[in-house]
């Protein structure tokens, strides 16, 4: 019997590494060129829905690791190791990719401790630093009320949307850049590798979402949407006056990232006994595909992608292949893992 539990956090994980696959293609940058307004609307937003992304990975990693007590060996030898390895050798497959398969062993040594052969790897590092904190924020967690989860919440939005907000202000209509100093930081609220992993405790740990109100699940959503118009009316008028950048696409993505783990989790919970078996085997066993998919896609992008692109968007354009490689990606790195789960020793670096 699958666990209901189980099956909403893998479906969650395959959410989240499709749209990783998608910030890694071209057409997320399409809105960069695109003269005409609808498709570029259109085009920031899936951006923001695929900025998303990473946050909901470290909020699955908050809900899952978070409750378990482990001493620093132990997430050394189970967790941080295969992480070390990963990197080591899936930044050698990139390099390799990228120069012909002739190596120069200092530009590979240099590049992978400066952030990476491939930039798509910077999570890895990142994750790295989460779990060092680990047993750390494991006994914060175990402490902490819910009023403290909101405090923590409310002191984000200030730095990543009020904060962005008056410098675009003071910089459009004072004509002065300006930046809140950066000496006043609370990490628990503006780094994302504790943020995140917090807010994916307290939703999944502590908030009652199978006994929300329907009225406050609505009210989330439409309060999505309304950050997501904001980030797109913001991306527009300031790439019209300064330039565009994906600098707003971070004012409300923690709000699109929160509610869609409750919808999900909402979701599989209400509808638990009509979701079949063998379905929630399948969403299962494709989730746990999805690290490992992560970490080949780079690979094959640098592989194969010009050529695939080359032969699809004549027929389909540059948006819709862009979406087709991450299919395409998702099922060839898929198969791929699956196969490699299946080798001693090797199935667990994934």
């Amino acid at each position: 019997m699958v666990k209901v539990k189980k099956t909403y956090i893998e479906a969650l994980r395959i959410l989240a590494i499709f749209l990783v696959l998608f910030q890694h293609v071209p057409a997320f940058d399409y809105y960069l060129n695109e003269p005409d307004l609808l498709h570029e609307i259109l085009f920031i937003f899936f951006d923001l829905i695929a900025k998303i992304n990473v946050p909901l990975f470290l909020m699955i990693s908050g809900s899952l690791l978070l409750t378990k007590e482990e001493r620093y060996i132990t997430i050394f030898r189970k967790r941080m190791i295969k992480i070390i390895i990963a990197i080591l050798v899936f930044n050698f497959l990139v390099y390799m990719a990228e120069h012909d398969f002739v190596v120069d062993l200092t530009a590979y040594i240099i590049g992978v401790f400066e952030n990476g052969i491939d930039r798509s790897y910077w999570y890895l590092y990142s994750y790295l630093g989460f779990l060092l904190m680990l047993p750390l924020l494991h006994r914060i967690c175990r402490n902490m009320k819910a009023s403290d989860f909101w405090i923590i919440l409310f002191i984000h939005f200030v730095f990543s949307t009020i904060e962005p907000l008056m410098q675009f202000f003071v910089q459009t209509f004072l004509g002065q850049d300006f930046e809140f100093t950066w000496a006043f930081r609370i990490p628990f609220s503006t780094v994302k590798e504790i943020f995140y992993p917090l807010m994916g405790f307290y939703i999944d740990r502590i908030l009652c979402v199978e006994k929300m109100q329907k009225k406050w699940i609505f009210a989330l959503g439409l309060a999505t949407l309304a950050g997501m118009i904001i980030s797109i009316c913001f991306t527009i008028v300031g790439g019209n006056l300064y330039g565009y950048s994906d600098a707003y696409f971070e004012f409300f993505d923690y709000v699109s990232a929160i509610f869609a783990f409750i919808l999900i989790k909402r979701l599989f919970l209400s509808y638990k006994d009509k979701i079949n078996i063998s379905f929630q085997n399948f969403i299962v066993k494709l989730g746990a595909l999805t690290y490992g998919i992560y970490l080949w896609d780079p690979f094959f992008r640098k592989m194969i992608f010009d050529e695939f692109e080359m032969t699809l968007i004549s027929y389909f354009g540059g948006f819709i292949t862009s979406v087709l490689w991450c299919v395409f990606s998702f099922v060839l790195c898929g198969f791929i893992v699956s196969f490699l789960k299946r080798v001693p020793h090797i199935q667990k670096l994934f």
